[in-house]
C-alpha cells in the first residue's frame, strides 16, 4: 500500500465506535453530493492489473461475491461500504454517484440520481450482483462486463460511481473504491484508447493527496511486470517464494504501509464451489501449515489481518485529513458566495426576471440615444 506518509494507527479504541461510523458517514455523504469535484475527500482506492486478484481480494474483505467478468470489463468505479448492524436490518442498498460529466447534464444527472436497488443481505449473491452491475451499466450507458460488441459503442467508460452499502452483523465499518483493472495488451474488446482512459482514471486517484492505494499483485508474476507499481513510485517516488517473501518484508518495494499476504480461491476452487467462509478456513490453514509462508508475520498475512489494518488506516487517515477538508469546503463557500454576490440579487421569478430585462434595455437605450 501506498501513502506519502505515514498515520497513526493508535488512535482508535474499536472498529465501530459511534465516533468512527460518524466520521465515515460524513465524508460518504460528502462524496454523494459531489464534493469530490472541487475538495479532494480521503478514500481508500483498489488498484490492480486485470487478473491481479483484485476481485478476489474484494471479495474476502467484503464477503460479497463478485461476478466472473467484473475484474476484466469493468468500465466504472464502485465503491463498497460496509456497515454493522443486527441481522434483521441486514441489507444491501445500491445506488448511483453521478460523475462530473453527468451532473452538467440535468437530465442525466436526475436519471443516475434515481437508480436504487434494495436486497435483503441474504438475497444479495453473485448472479443478484451481476443482474444489477449490468443494469447499471446501461443506466450509465456503457456496456456492460459481458458485451461483446463494441464497434457502435460511443461510450465505452463512465466516471460515474456504483455504490454498494453492505450491513449486517459480521460486517465492520469500510469503505473502498474499486476502478477498472490495468492491462498491457489492447484487444479488440479492449483496445489502446481504453488502455489510455484507464491509466489516466487510475493515475487520478494516485496522485491526489488524500488517497491511500491498496495495490494488488499476483504472487505468480514478477513484481517488475506488473504496472502498478510503477504507476505509484511515479506518483509517489517514497517470482519465485523467496522474492515474494522478500516482497512480503517490505524488502524489495518499500511501501509507507507495507505488504499484506492473502491466499485467495483458485479457479479450481471456484468451480468446485468453494464459498468465501471456506475460502477463509483454507487461507487460515495455509499460512499456518504451509512453509516458507508460516515464516512471515502473523499480523500481515490474512483477510482479517487486512481487513483490521484497513479499518484503523482509513479512520485515522480520515480523522487526520477531516480539518483541512473542512478548511477547504469553507474556503470554497466564501469564494462561491462572493460570485454570487457579484451576479448581484437572485432573479428566480418571471417578475423578477421582466424587470431585470427592462433595466438592461433602458441601460442600453441611454447609452446609444443621443
Amino acid at each position: 500500500m501506498t501513502r506519502k506518509r505515514a498515520i497513526d494507527l493508535t488512535g482508535a479504541d474499536g472498529l465501530d465506535n459511534e465516533k468512527r461510523i460518524r466520521l465515515l458517514g460524513i465524508i460518504d455523504r460528502l462524496r454523494e453530493l459531489g464534493i469530490s469535484e472541487n475538495v479532494s475527500l480521503p478514500q481508500l482506492v483498489v488498484v490492480g492489473d486485470q487478473s491481479s486478484g483484485k476481485s478476489s481480494l474484494l471479495e474476502g474483505l467484503t464477503g460479497l461475491s463478485f461476478p466472473v467478468a467484473s475484474d476484466l470489463c469493468t468500465r466504472f468505479a464502485t465503491q463498497i461500504v460496509l456497515r454493522r448492524a443486527p441481522a434483521e436490518e441486514g441489507e444491501a442498498r445500491i445506488t448511483i454517484i453521478p460523475g462530473p460529466t453527468s451532473r452538467l447534464d440535468e437530465t442525466m444527472n436526475k436519471h443516475l440520481t434515481g437508480f436504487e436497488r434494495r436486497l435483503a443481505a441474504v438475497d444479495f449473491g453473485c448472479q443478484e450482483f451481476e443482474d444489477i452491475f449490468n443494469e447499471a451499466a446501461t443506466c450509465m450507458g456503457v456496456p456492460g462486463p459481458k458485451t461483446t460488441n463494441l464497434e457502435d459503442v460511443e461510450k465505452r467508460f463512465s466516471d460515474d460511481i456504483l455504490k454498494i452499502e453492505l450491513s449486517g452483523p459480521d460486517h465492520r465499518h469500510l469503505s473502498v473504491v474499486d476502478v477498472p483493472g490495468l492491462f498491457h495488451n489492447p484487444t479488440k474488446f479492449q483496445t489502446e484508447e481504453d488502455r489510455a482512459i484507464i491509466r489516466k482514471l487510475i493515475e487520478g486517484y494516485m496522485t491526489d493527496k488524500r488517497t491511500i492505494i491498496l495495490a494488488v499483485m499476483d504472487a505468480r508474476n514478477n513484481l517488475a511486470n506488473q504496472e502498478v507499481f510503477s504507476m505509484a513510485r511515479a506518483a509517489d517516488p517514497a517470482g519465485d517464494e523467496a522474492g515474494v517473501l522478500r516482497i512480503a518484508k517490505n524488502e524489495v518495494e518499500r511501501l509507507t504501509h507495507g505488504w499484506f499476504v492473502v491466499r485467495n480461491r483458485s479457479t479450481k476452487e471456484i468451480n468446485e464451489g468453494v464459498t468465501i467462509e471456506g475460502r477463509h478456513q483454507r487461507e487460515r490453514q495455509f499460512f499456518s501449515t504451509s512453509p516458507p509462508w508460516t515464516e512471515l508475520n502473523r499480523d500481515r498475512v490474512g483477510i482479517n489481518a487486512l481487513k483490521s489494518f484497513l479499518g484503523h488506516l482509513l479512520y485515522d487517515h480520515i480523522r487526520s485529513e477531516f480539518p483541512a477538508v473542512v478548511a477547504d469546503i469553507e474556503r470554497l463557500s466564501l469564494e462561491t458566495q462572493k460570485e454570487l454576490e457579484i451576479l448581484g440579487p437572485s432573479r428566480q421569478t418571471l417578475a423578477e426576471q421582466r424587470r431585470f430585462l427592462t433595466r438592461i434595455s433602458s441601460t442600453y437605450q441611454n447609452e446609444v440615444e443621443p
